[in-house]
């Protein structure tokens, strides 16, 4: 068995097979989340195939390449194609790079490598489902060589060419994609309830509302009903099986409170892995990123003893979440890709999604937060979603 970057993998005669080692079955995962580019192995012998060993007169090397000790074993690990891409003919270099986005250094990263031979780049055993960028080395340098291009999942590539003719308006949700893991933590709280109770074992509860569905990236408003709801000392919630108590941030109002009721924190003791950051404290600390995670799986709470009894008008709350959906009052920065990355202005989010009009269309594009947080990926904008590479 392998671990990688947090995910595992067991080895057979043949490639290697993902699993979540939280999980009963091998390869269970429905929906990829790790798409590879290139994979490579260190290796205590030089590698006959490897760049370092091939590139003849060529002197200056990415420093990815600038080893004889790798091996590429992509193919074991994703999904591959081989292809050729054009290249000018002005082009003197006999080697051309295939780079991937890396948004911390804001650069493009040689990740693969291929020979020129009459005006075209062969490369071999690259990860589909990926946006590249080609480059060639010029006098110890990078050039772009074309537009950045999609390697789909059949192999064919299709360039990014953006065309400032041609615009449209887009609407954001987020700056990063979220995915199947992420989705199974917000979707816990299905079959949540919020409940409130004048005796603090919650016996006869009042039931203010159950969560029917998911709750996605943002705070959920619900109004509870006069009815039946004469005030009570202690509040609730309820967790469904299987959830682990999973939720960020609850608030509890009075109808003439625009602040938040306060109170004694009750609930479930403990947590996951005794992780101190994870009790039913971090429900009422303000903070979006910490969360409850109980160290039992079914009908976990966290909840308030209010002291005296309160009548409940209204309920907020958040699921566990990564917060990089479009957060009210943040600044954000749209790009896209011309030979470069061009601004398309930078607009403070007013609600949890964000209009930008006059985006040219089949660009690369690119969304940073200037507010908080690092986590970002490039996207394409396609029958008006957001695909992200």
């Amino acid at each position: 068995m392998l671990v990688m970057n947090g995910g595992s993998v067991i080895l057979d005669s043949t490639h290697c097979l993902p699993f979540d080692i939280t999980s009963k079955k091998i390869n269970n995962i429905k929906k990829q989340y790790f798409y590879f580019s290139k994979v490579y192995r260190r290796t205590y012998l030089p590698v006959k195939e490897s760049h370092f060993m091939q590139r003849g007169e060529s002197i200056a090397l990415p420093a990815l390449f600038n080893n004889p000790f790798i091996k590429d074993v992509t193919k074991l690990y994703t999904k591959t194609a081989n292809f050729q891409i054009p290249v000018p003919k002005n082009v003197t270099s006999k080697f051309c790079y295939i780079c991937v986005f890396n948004r911390r250094s804001m650069s493009w990263d040689p990740v693969g490598w291929g020979k020129i031979e009459n005006g075209k780049a062969s490369f071999n055993d690259v990860g589909v489902n990926g946006v590249y960028l080609s480059v060639v080395e010029e006098s110890n340098k990078l050039a772009i060589v074309n537009s950045p291009f999609i390697l789909d999942k059949e192999g064919k590539t299709k360039f990014l060419i953006s065309n400032p003719s041609e615009t449209e308006t887009v609407r954001l949700f987020r700056k990063v994609n979220s995915n199947v893991f992420k989705d199974v933590q917000k979707s816990r709280m299905v079959d949540g309830v919020f409940q409130g109770s004048n005796s603090i074992d919650f016996k006869n509860p009042v039931n203010f509302y159950t969560i029917k569905k998911n709750p996605g990236d943002y705070f959920n408003t619900v109004q509870i009903e006069k009815k039946g709801n004469n005030g009570v000392r202690y509040v609730r919630y309820y967790s469904a099986k299987d959830s682990y108590g999973n939720v960020a941030e609850i608030e509890f109002y009075q109808s003439d409170s625009a602040s938040p009721l306060r109170g004694k924190i009750i609930g479930t003791e403990g947590s996951y892995l005794d992780d101190p950051k994870c009790t039913k404290e971090a429900v009422f600390d303000g903070n979006l990123l910490s969360y409850f995670d109980s160290k039992f799986a079914d009908h976990s709470w966290a909840g308030l003893d209010l002291g005296v009894k309160k009548e409940i008008s209204k309920i907020r709350f958040i699921a566990r979440n990564d917060m990089n959906c479009i957060q009210i009052g943040n600044i954000y920065e749209l790009f896209y890709w011309n030979n470069g990355w061009k601004t398309l202005g930078k607009k403070t989010a007013k609600s949890t999604f964000l209009d930008y009009n006059n985006v040219p269309k089949k660009s690369l594009l690119w969304l940073r937060n200037l507010t908080e947080g690092n986590e970002e990926r490039i996207f394409t904008y396609e029958n008006k979603k957001q695909v992200w590479w």
